[in-house]
């Protein structure tokens, strides 16, 4: 690392004449904190007291427990699943029973004519496989339910895209609200109190070998509390020597060496925010992370050029002295957001506080002053005992080849999260796998898939010519092998790898328990496209913390009961993704943080309850999901289940539609589908995943003793390469869907059919309830189906009907025998022609 020094130098200058208050008397931690288990939350070299050693020549990392009096122990906990949350399994001991004989023909489907819009090419496709997606786009998953289920009566078919998306966007608002009550709030909070401990340093290593890296740390940690304040009040000189570097931050204007520090190089484009970072707390927010979790201290290099700064031993002495306004350790402060950081995204694999913390300890003894730490020797065993401490896997810092990342170790004070995805990416492009002269430099997300199992990410792989690459299919066996060896505790350590988990289930070869259509190719590449579509939404909720890896009010009137419905009979999904939901909700709380503080209303509480409402929600549809694979019958609460909102987003906006109808006004939105994230880079590009509107897929099911089509909607996956200075935002990605939409994947091809359009067909069935259209006006409902009987009455528009009973074929018309209440509390029967156009199915508005 090179030094600079004339910005520092000033500011010691000046802040040397501050008037710098003595640190207060240290506090005990307080108690329950306990070192992490390395099986569950960090993945960290062991730091326990039965590890460790007192040995600063013996290499191991010792505990950082201390006697009474002494520095308190670094505070943390690890992750880990709960022990009092079970993940709801099923295992197919049955093959499936129910299997239509294929092509299908027309005939045999009771309700065939839904298909009339669709090219005689889908409908062929249809009968042939059991399914078939069209290329229409839709503006949601769940307008596809209201107008298919709710508006005409016909089948709706659940899909896991479906899904997947609902606990998206309960989860992205959870994250928002998470982040905007909580954690920046005590991000604040412990960076303040650091930057105060820091300062009181500068007095005491004038004219030492800390003197400029105690400078330093002090306008490392105001970069961060400015970036998550940027109203905090600031020492004048002090905020004019950190104000180019903030300003660079601000400019977000990709690659540059930092103002600040002049030997690290960082892409300032990273700074921008993205996703639900819109809000100016947010905005904050998401920028001082992302200095915290992006800014690496390299811990080794090549003389003369590089010294190794002791910044970090300077601020992690800080973080475990300082304490908060009200009293707290900072260092206690900081471990409650990483444990919670840790338990939704995972681990961060960079050398952080914790680690140096431990190895202060063990060399420097847990007494050790600031003064102390100007011992040359034992900085030197600091710095090669650090070389035992794990590698940082992901790289966010440009190195040419993977290999230079062998022994890449950087301290970072919030290290971003190593994810099995990004391990994935970056563990099939040069240098391992490919070479110089054919450098694989960008992956895709058939990687991440394939490694996870599924054949048709392996076949679009091969037919696309990536698995000709140099070790490429040797490196994806190990990779397939190491995640098939991974037990189910470990994949519940984190909210992230659950979603994972369920990403397994999704893609894998189906057995003979499920239906046919499920186990053919054209249904396993829409599963392909399924899991990418669910991953792209979740790389967009937590790509703050994810590294990128890089190589360079009256009565209601009467209404129908639910249509029937059709769970997509994957079982294990819905239960993997109940349990990611559940699991959430109750972690979060555990480890207070749920909102609630300082006697405010919290968004946040409200929200983990909805997350628990669909975590059981989603366990349901997983009981009908098994209902279905063993034949047992659908009843009318399975299919309320299958049609009720999912998640909090689409239960306000079912209110929003009851408030608008009772005059309250009250509105709402669903935040639109399309989305774009950023998952790899190399040099000037960068692979985005995108999402566009909802597709419309056709699917032959068997529902009350006959053959229906039943319809739903599933994601719009694309997948490009884009200059990394024009990476895209949300608003940026619709226009450009609007404008020149990318072509989707070619793999699409397989089960997604060119042109066709949604036909509407109303439904008629017993039990529901019509309304009588201006078409239907002075409509006779006679004795008899037959136009030569009577008429009881004649029905005029917005008059309610019942069907009960039909249909009835005569004088070429299809009758209904209908219901129709009097005012006075009596009803009349009769019968009436069952034209479309004369009804509206009236629904639970």
């Amino acid at each position: 690392m090179k030094r600079q020094s004339a910005t520092l130098i000033i500011l010691f200058a000046i802040l040397a004449c501050q008037v710098i208050p003595t640190p207060p008397p240290l506090k005990s931690t307080p108690p329950g904190i306990e070192p992490p288990d390395a099986t569950q939350g960090a993945g960290r070299v062991p730091l326990s007291p039965s590890q460790g050693t007192s040995n600063p020549a013996s290499g191991t990392a010792a505990s950082a427990a201390s006697a009474p009096g002494e520095m308190p122990p670094f505070p943390y906990q690890a992750g880990g699943p709960f022990a009092d949350i079970e993940m709801p399994s099923w295992e197919p001991d049955q093959p499936y029973n129910q299997d239509l004989s294929y092509p299908v023909s027309p005939g045999m489907v009771s309700n065939w004519e839904v298909t009339a819009g669709l090219t005689t090419r889908q409908r062929a496709f249809l009968a042939q496989n059991g399914f078939v997606v069209i290329q229409n786009q839709e503006s949601q998953f769940n307008s596809i339910r209201d107008r298919v289920s709710d508006r005409f009566g016909q089948p709706y078919y659940l899909t896991s895209d479906a899904v997947y998306h609902a606990l998206h966007l309960t989860l992205d608002e959870t994250l928002a609200a998470l982040e905007r009550e909580e954690l920046r709030r005590r991000m604040v909070a412990v960076t303040q109190a650091t930057l105060d401990e820091v300062q009181s340093y500068i007095p005491l290593v004038k004219d030492t070998f800390l003197e400029e890296d105690t400078l330093l740390a002090v306008a490392y940690l105001g970069v961060g509390l400015k970036l998550f304040d940027p109203d905090v009040s600031l020492q004048p000189d002090l905020e004019e020597a950190i104000k180019p570097q903030i300003n660079q931050i601000m400019a977000a204007r990709g690659v540059q060496s930092s103002a600040l520090m002049p030997y690290f190089q960082d892409d300032y484009k990273a700074y921008k925010p993205v996703g639900h970072y819109s809000s100016a707390d947010l905005e904050a927010y998401f920028r001082g992370m992302t200095w915290f979790g992006r800014v690496l201290f390299r811990l080794q290099g090549t003389p003369p050029d590089f010294v190794t700064s002791r910044l970090p031993l300077i601020v992690t002495m800080a973080l475990r002295r300082a304490r908060l306004e009200n009293g707290e350790s900072a260092a206690q402060e900081w471990a409650r957001v990483q444990e919670a950081l840790n338990f939704l995204i995972g681990p961060s694999k960079d050398i952080g506080p914790f680690e140096f913390s431990a190895l202060m300890d063990q060399v420097y003894g847990p007494g050790v002053t600031v003064v102390g730490l100007t011992d040359i020797s034992r900085w030197e065993t600091i710095l090669s005992l650090s070389q035992q401490l794990p590698i940082t896997d992901i790289n966010p810092l440009f190195v040419p080849s993977m290999s230079d990342l062998e022994n890449e170790r950087g301290w970072s004070f919030m290290g971003q999260r190593l994810s099995p995805d990004g391990f994935i990416l970056q563990s099939l492009v040069f240098d391992k796998v490919s070479t110089l002269g054919n450098k694989r430099d960008l992956p895709s997300g058939l990687d991440v898939m394939a490694a996870l199992g599924s054949p048709a990410a392996m076949q679009a792989l091969e037919k696309a010519g990536q698995t000709a690459y140099l070790n490429y299919p040797e490196q994806l066996s190990r990779l397939q092998d190491s995640l098939r060896s991974r037990t189910q505790t470990q994949w519940q350590n984190n909210i992230y790898n659950i979603w994972f988990y369920a990403f397994m289930a999704q893609v894998g070869a189906k057995p003979d328990a499920f239906p046919a259509y499920m186990r053919s190719t054209p249904w396993a590449y829409r599963d392909l496209n399924t899991a990418l579509g669910g991953w792209s939404e979740l790389k967009h909720d937590t790509t703050q913390y994810v590294k990128i890896p890089e190589t360079t009010n009256g009565p209601n009137p009467p209404s129908s009961g639910p249509a029937p419905g059709y769970v997509e009979p994957n079982p294990a999904v819905f239960y993997r993704l109940s349990y990611l939901a559940s699991t959430a909700a109750a972690g979060l709380r555990e480890r207070n943080m749920s909102g609630v503080f300082s006697g405010k209303a919290s968004n946040l509480a409200n929200l983990l309850d909805g997350m628990q409402a669909l975590g059981e929600h989603l366990k349901a549809l997983g009981d009908i999901a098994v209902k279905e694979l063993k034949g047992v019958p659908l009843g009318q609460d399975d299919y309320s289940l299958i049609q009720a909102p999912l998640g909090p987003a689409e239960e306000r906006l079912e209110l929003s539609k009851k408030a608008s109808q009772s005059g309250v006004g009250y509105a709402s939105q669903m935040p639109p589908v399309a989305e774009i994230s950023t998952v790899s880079g190399a040099g000037e590009r960068i692979l985005h995943l995108g999402l566009g509107r909802v597709k419309r897929i056709y699917v032959l099911v068997p529902l009350e003793g006959k053959i229906q089509v039943a319809q739903g909607g599933v994601y719009s996956y694309y997948e490009f390469y884009w200059p990394r200075d024009e990476r895209l935002s949300d608003s940026a990605w619709r226009l450009t869907l609007f404008l020149t939409p990318p072509d989707p994947p070619v793999w699409n091809e397989n089960f997604v059919l060119a042109d066709g359009n949604p036909v509407d067909v109303l439904a008629f069935r017993s039990g529901d309830v019509y309304k009588i259209t201006q078409a239907g006006a002075g409509l006779n409902l006679r004795l008899e189906p037959s136009r030569n009987a009577g008429v009881i009455q004649k029905l005029e528009p917005d008059e309610y009907v019942t069907i009960v009973d039909g249909p009835f074929q005569a004088e070429g018309f299809t009758w209904w025998k209908l219901r129709y209440e009097l005012s006075n509390g009596d009803s009349l029967e009769g019968w009436a022609v069952g034209q479309p156009e004369w009804y509206q199915r009236a629904w639970g508005q």
